[in-house]
């Protein structure tokens, strides 16, 4: 049976999980004979609490059954006698006292014999080393920062004793509590590697958490820099109104380990006002998110929700530890059923990198790679959903929903998703698959000013018109189905393309290759100079063309050659054989 318990330190009540009550039965006093199932003879009641059940007597507190009321009903505590039943309160209470008396005695003799325990963090005397005998991360279970004299109320500079019950949890890997509103400032938890940190909130009720409140315009909230492996669950951080941070949740690579990665960010929210990003991760890699939201208000400065960077453009760096010069690659961030939202023109995710080279020339390591979106909700009248700028390859959206213009917006052109141009480099890897986007004329869905090599957009569904625009170069393309109120534009470049619609198409100089083009009639078809194109019917009145550009009539296996130029109006076509 599950059960709350509580010990007094300090003067002060605190509450814990004891798990559950262990019952055994005795014919001796000392339960030297202990069973489970209670039978005639065992005239001794042993009780006992924690995860497991006790194999030794000794661990058992000892009393005659005859000081219990209802014996038989008393038995609905072993797991597995035959009689059973559910215990009355008075019987509950008995227990409950004959647990909870000599566990205090144990507390108490223990701060007897450690009166530093009793000392609370304000005058410096508590340090973490005192604080790792098992008996008591047994009883606890888990550290709270009002433990080490935290207000609590979200109004008091919290940041030391919230420091200190961190530095005691991550030390002796207890999971650390958030269980009122604590204000802090920049929290150190940098360089600590593969301990299975776990930070969790606490639900105070259905609309409210437990919050962690940064402030203060030089902090940068949560620093894990150079640390691997911690587990953030149920968290809510908020930046202040008045003295907002930088950002909420920091991560470099630090001198002593270039790494920051293998992190799990799991049901927390992040909201208020920050004056950069929600979120600031400097190449930390394997990064997932699940279940996250970042809320970007009107209100607040910020320039970005979720912000990922091999180069460290806005230059945040960590108050605790010096980071490794030069750039480092960023990759494996996977966002698992997250939400950006962002009502004052901030991006809500935005990723870059590009090329860099060091004093003697040689070229840096800045690689992003393995961006995943999974199930994820973005909404951002105003500015681009997803930002990326120099990424390299593995850029995928998987039932994905945004609904940035369902209702509109009249003063935004900037695409929903933005794959910006960086030097060199080629996006090798773009994919979207079963998305819902809900569009505006004029707005494209995708724009991608950098080379694409191996795309597939398909199995879509589509709010509102929208366009697919590629200024560079894309080869090696799959888009399924485009509907006639969408427009596919390729600028400059493209090379074995395969496009099923019933939309219009737009290019430029270029196109070769082109796979199975499949386009219901009173489709429109812009083609540019010296295109093989083959299509299912004559051309007439149904695709313009640039002179020069040559189409194929696959039905009766005609070739056309356009000889004028007359875009969405009826073309001269002559026919070559």
């Amino acid at each position: 049976m599950n059960v709350i318990s509580t010990i007094k330190i300090n003067g002060k009540k605190y509450s814990f999980p004891a798990d559950k009550i262990f019952v055994r039965y005795s014919s001796k006093a000392d339960g030297a004979d202990f069973t489970e199932n209670w039978s005639d003879g065992q005239g001794y009641i042993g009780i006992a609490t924690g995860r497991t059940a006790p194999a030794e007597k000794g661990e058992y507190t000892w009393q005659r059954i005859g000081d219990f009321i209802n014996v038989r009903q008393s038995t609905g505590y072993s797991t597995t006698d035959a009689m059973s039943q559910a215990a009355t309160t008075a019987e509950l209470e008995a227990i409950r006292n004959l647990f909870e008396k000599p566990l205090q005695e144990q507390v108490d003799t223990y701060l007897d014999a450690h009166p530093e325990m009793t000392t609370t963090v304000q005058d410096k005397s508590l340090g973490a080393e005192k604080l790792t005998d098992k008996g008591i991360r047994d009883i606890r279970g888990y550290v709270t920062p009002d433990m080490f004299g935290a207000v609590g109320d979200g109004v008091a500079d919290d940041t030391d004793a919230f420091q200190n019950a961190l530095d005691y949890a991550t030390t002796n890997l207890i999971p650390f509590l958030v269980n009122k509103d604590y204000k802090v400032r920049s929290i150190n938890i940098t360089d600590r590697y593969l301990l299975g940190i776990k930070i969790m909130g606490v639900t105070k009720s259905e609309q409210r958490r437990a919050k962690i409140i940064v402030y203060g315009a030089d902090s940068v909230g949560l620093d894990i820099s150079g640390t691997e492996s911690i587990t953030l669950e149920n968290l809510c951080v908020v930046g202040d109104a008045t003295e907002p941070p930088k950002c909420l949740l920091y991560a470099g690579r630090t001198i002593n380990n270039p790494q920051s990665n293998g992190h799990i960010i799991r049901g927390c929210r992040f909201v208020g006002n920050v004056t950069i990003a929600y979120i600031y991760n400097y190449a930390g890699e394997m990064w997932t998110l699940y279940n996250t939201k970042i809320t970007i208000p009107k209100e607040s400065p910020a320039k970005y929700g979720f912000y990922g960077t091999a180069i460290n453009t806005e230059g945040v760096v960590s108050p605790f530890r010096t980071l490794s010069n030069g750039a480092s690659p960023l990759t494996c961030t996977s966002f698992k059923s997250c939400s950006f939202s962002s009502a004052n023109g901030g991006v809500t995710v935005h990723i870059e990198s590009e090329e860099r080279y060091d004093a003697k020339g040689n070229k840096l390591d800045t690689t992003v790679a393995q961006i995943n979106f999974d199930g994820c909700y973005a909404h951002n009248p105003i500015n681009t959903s997803y930002y990326f700028k120099g990424v390299t390859g593995g850029v995928t959206f998987i039932s994905c929903t945004d609904e940035s213009l369902i209702q509109g917006a009249s003063d935004r052109t900037a695409p929903m998703i933005w794959c910006d141009v960086s030097g060199s480099t080629i996006l090798t890897g773009f994919q979207m698959l079963g998305c819902v986007l809900y569009g505006d004329s004029g707005i494209p869905y995708l724009k991608a000013d950098c080379n694409i090599v191996n795309y597939h957009v398909d199995g879509y569904t589509m709010g509102n018109s929208g366009s697919w625009i590629f200024t560079n170069q894309l080869q090696h393309a799959k888009h399924g189905y485009l509907r006639k109120a969408e427009v596919f534009h390729v600028l400059n470049f493209a090379k074995d393309i395969d496009i099923v619609g019933e939309a219009p198409l737009c290019g430029a100089a270029g196109f070769d290759n082109w796979g199975n083009l499949d386009l219901k009639n009173g489709s429109f078809i812009q083609l540019p100079n010296r295109v093989y194109y083959e299509y299912g019917g004559s051309p007439d009145g149904k695709i313009s063309a640039s002179p020069g550009s040559i189409v194929r009539d696959t039905v009766n296996n005609h070739y056309y050659l356009g000889t004028g130029w007359s875009p969405w109006a009826n073309p001269s076509w002559k026919k070559l054989i």
